[in-house]
Parts: C-alpha cells; sequence; structure tokens
C-alpha cells in the first residue's frame, strides 16, 4: 500500500491555547517527610501506643464459611442416565421425522 500524504506526520489539531497553570506551594509532597507511627508497640517520646482490646477473644485458627464448603468439581453428582434410560433431550429447530416409540 502506498502511503497518499507527502507530509512526515500527521496535522494536529486543538480546540484552542494550551494553558499551563503553575502552582508552587509551601506543603512537601508525601514522600518527602516521615511521620513516626503512633499505633503498635512504637512510643516515642511522650506519646503512647492506641490501646488495642477486643470484644471477643483471638480464635487460634482462621475461621471463614468459605474454606469450610468443597469447592465446584469435588461434589458427586448422580447421572440423569440411573434414573432414566436417557436424559431429556430439547430442540428448537423443527423436525422432519415424527419421533417413534422405541
Amino acid at each position: 500500500m502506498e502511503a497518499t500524504s507527502n507530509h512526515a506526520c500527521s496535522s494536529a489539531f486543538t480546540f484552542g491555547p494550551k494553558i499551563v497553570i503553575e502552582i508552587h506551594s509551601d506543603t512537601p509532597a508525601p514522600n518527602e517527610y516521615n511521620i513516626p507511627s503512633v499505633l503498635g508497640a512504637t512510643k516515642e517520646g511522650n506519646k503512647r501506643a492506641a490501646p488495642a482490646f477486643s470484644i471477643s477473644g483471638r480464635q487460634k485458627q482462621f475461621v471463614d464459611d468459605r474454606v469450610l464448603v468443597p469447592g465446584p468439581g469435588t461434589y458427586n453428582y448422580s447421572n440423569p442416565d440411573s434414573i432414566k434410560p436417557k436424559s431429556p433431550a430439547y430442540s428448537v429447530a423443527s423436525r422432519h421425522q415424527m419421533p417413534g416409540d422405541t
């Protein structure tokens, strides 16, 4: 396929001039300073750790109902052919032959 344009790059169109807004702030970026932690066992100066209380006791093992249920594919399913001679078959298309009793 041959190019029909003689230009090296495509045209660039805009709806107006590019506005550059420079906002200078005296606030440092989040990666420019470190705030000491006051949670957990960390204690600095006169700051104490936050209280750690719970209403119920801790479980010795992780309990989640989802881990107690077997996953898909681990169930034993009953084969419909064990009850009926053949599984039911449905179709939407028209038939060319009448079904027979066999």
